[in-house]
């Protein structure tokens, strides 16, 4: 949990994470599903949308010099406990 708010932005945790969003990335590339959401995306929304703004990632989209660096001037620039939400999902009513 404390990584939420004190992140150590690790190098080799950070490098284990890129590899994982390139491997989700090359197992959706060729998913028809997801190619028709892509088109959907780009067809029929407006472009300058937030909706446009979300899409995956590869490595080679991932990697540049000092990724670290902008890691961490993304995480000072956005993330903030004032702007912060929490979704919980449970069988459970409220009351329990």
């Amino acid at each position: 949990m404390n990584n939420l708010f004190k992140p150590k932005f690790d190098n080799d945790i950070m490098a284990k994470e890129m590899i994982a969003v390139d491997n989700e990335f090359k197992l959706t590339r060729n998913n028809d599903g997801e190619r028709l959401r892509y088109l959907q995306r780009k067809i029929m929304t407006n472009p300058k949308s937030y909706f446009n703004r979300l899409e995956g990632g590869n490595k080679q989209s991932l990697e540049c010099e000092n990724y670290r660096e902008k890691v961490m001037q993304f995480y000072k620039a956005h993330y903030s406990l004032s702007i912060a939400k929490i979704c919980l999902l449970s069988e459970k009513s409220l009351t329990e």
